[in-house]
């Protein structure tokens, strides 16, 4: 994948003519210079936070991935996109209220267990991901510092994303029922708590089967006070909370160890295969893995794409 770079790169900036000496760090308030390392880092993270949104970006040779695990991202963005759908129809579009149909009733079982089973699908592959950029044959090329900061900028980014979608709910719910941890925020806070694990297989399984069995034990308790205040992150919820998106860390955390650990047994020194299968070669399979490769770019953005469609539609009906 190219020369490893630290957490945060620190090319140097150059301003005008590469030959001109840079003044010191020293003619500058608290040693901050336009040549300071922590301004070209801070735009190398912004300008890579920004190209997770590229729809049209294609992987290089270095960056192949195991084809079963893009489709199988694939699948979780199908479920996911399906839900949604359904969550603005029985929600948001007014021409749909009046349709009574089991289909459309976001509160049946059948529709809970499915978001269950997504959430649960999407949080699994993170962590068998994690595992594989660790323990595959390309990235045991680098020494574990370098896979562990790979982890750590990867974990970031995805964390940022969460921040993002927590600010804009926030602002568009007035506050209510805004997402403050959802499934970005607990993938990125895994993908970073997970570097120094993932090194020993046996302690990625022990913590995981430690995180899951406390956050499976909080889910059957409600809490108030300051553990409900600032630890409903972990899994102390607070009696009535509701939130458009709610994956409490402690019990999903086990669930990412556990596709961990899955990871480095099947993926632990292995390369993607320079031949693909027939089954890998059909093309709904490789549609599920174009969907998989750019899964983060189209969670952040189908919801806006499916609400102006369907309002659009709905304005559509009403004229007519």
């Amino acid at each position: 994948m190219g020369k490893v770079l630290p957490l945060l790169p620190t090319a140097r900036l150059c301003v005008g003519r590469q030959d001109a000496v840079a003044p010191p760090a020293t003619s500058a308030p608290h040693g901050l210079t336009a040549d300071h390392p922590g301004f070209p880092a801070m735009g190398n993270f912004l300008r890579e936070l920004a190209g997770t949104l590229r729809l049209t970006r294609r992987r290089t040779p270095n960056a192949a991935a195991f084809w079963e695990l893009d489709a199988l991202r694939g699948i979780a963005i199908v479920m996911m996109v399906t839900y949604h759908l359904l969550f603005d129809l029985d929600r948001l579009i007014p021409f749909t209220a009046a349709i009574e149909h089991p289909f459309l009733d976001i509160y049946h079982p059948f529709w809970d267990l499915f978001q269950k089973a997504t959430a649960y699908t999407f949080v699994t592959l993170a962590g068998v991901s994690s595992a594989v950029a660790y323990h595959s044959a390309a990235g045991r090329t680098r020494p574990p510092a370098q896979r562990r900061a790979r982890q750590y900028k990867r974990g970031l980014i995805v964390f940022c994303w969460g921040m993002v979608l927590t600010l804009i709910t926030w602002l568009v719910f007035r506050g209510g029922a805004y997402i403050q941890f959802g499934v970005l925020h607990m993938i990125g806070l895994g993908l970073m708590a997970c570097a120094p694990l993932l090194g020993n297989r046996w302690l990625v399984l022990a913590t995981g089967a430690l995180s899951g069995t406390a956050g499976l034990w909080l889910s059957r308790q409600t809490w108030d006070g300051w553990l409900a205040d600032f630890g409903f992150w972990l899994g102390f919820q607070p009696a009535g909370y509701a939130a458009l998106d709610y994956v409490p860390f402690l019990f999903y955390f086990g669930l990412f160890l556990l596709g961990s650990f899955l990871g480095i047994l099947r993926y632990q020194g292995r390369t993607p295969p320079q031949v693909r299968s027939r089954v890998a070669q059909a093309m709904p399979v490789q549609w599920l893995e174009t969907l998989g490769q750019h899964s983060l770019a189209i969670y952040l953005l189908h919801q806006p794409v499916l609400l102006a469609g369907l309002l659009l539609l709905s304005l559509i009906v009403v004229l007519l």
